[in-house]
């Protein structure tokens, strides 16, 4: 298990390598809302990043067939 110090280093590297990423990265609760969401995933669904955060549910933005997540 990680101490709260090492947990805290684990997100700030995470949050440096996703934000500078190419690639389409979110991350989802267990409630279905957006704890992270890269630049280049809220581009691709034409919303800012500040935007799909403050939605209440990801699932209106998945295909039905893809939602079993």
């Amino acid at each position: 298990m990680e101490t709260p110090t090492q947990q805290s280093d684990s997100r700030a590297l995470f949050d440096a390598i996703a934000k500078r990423s190419l690639v389409d990265i979110f991350v989802v609760d267990e409630r279905g809302r957006f704890e992270f969401v890269s630049r280049s995933a809220a581009a691709l669904g034409g919303y800012s990043v500040d935007e799909m955060l403050a939605l209440d549910s990801c699932l209106p933005l998945f295909a039905e067939e893809d939602r079993g997540f």
